[in-house]
């Protein structure tokens, strides 16, 4: 795999901060898959694609979490 690009990294960071800040202890690891991991991200173009992975089954209000961390990262990138 090659690089993964600067913008990735930075949304991919500040995901990884959220969920670990919101939902401690939680996270297990982060997978990605896409045109990122096959090397083909197009900057403005390309969404990023990935699978996290969690040391439990998450509730309904660790999904709602979630959804406002996505929300969160949507609007400031």
């Amino acid at each position: 795999m090659s690089e993964i690009p600067v913008l990735v990294q930075n949304v991919l960071d500040e995901y990884i901060a959220l969920v670990n800040e919101r939902l401690p202890n939680t996270l297990e690891g982060l997978y990605i898959q896409g045109s990122i991991a096959l090397g083909a991200y197009v900057g403005k173009s390309s969404d990023i694609d990935f699978i996290t992975i969690t040391n439990r089954r998450l509730q309904e209000a660790d999904a709602m979490v979630l959804s406002e961390i996505h929300s969160r990262i949507a609007t400031q990138n």
